[in-house]
């Protein structure tokens, strides 16, 4: 049987500040293996710095609102 890991995520919603790393709470119980941004409010980068079991350290080039998947 193959599996996706993509399938086993869930949807995050952050603000992020430009003036520093965000850490977004994922919810997975595990490292997340990726995250796609699926919306955000503006134009703007968004790059992690680390993650660990419960958060992801996020930087965005601009203060934004997004929707993240987690997986």
């Amino acid at each position: 049987m193959l599996t996706c890991p993509l399938l086993n995520g869930t949807l995050v919603r952050a603000d992020l500040l430009a003036s520093g790393g965000v850490n977004v709470n994922h919810g997975l119980g595990r490292v997340p293996q990726g995250w796609i941004v699926v919306d955000i409010g503006v134009s703007a980068n968004v790059w992690s710095t680390g993650s660990n079991k419960k958060v992801l350290t996020l930087n965005t080039s601009a203060d934004a609102s997004v929707s993240l998947w987690v997986f």
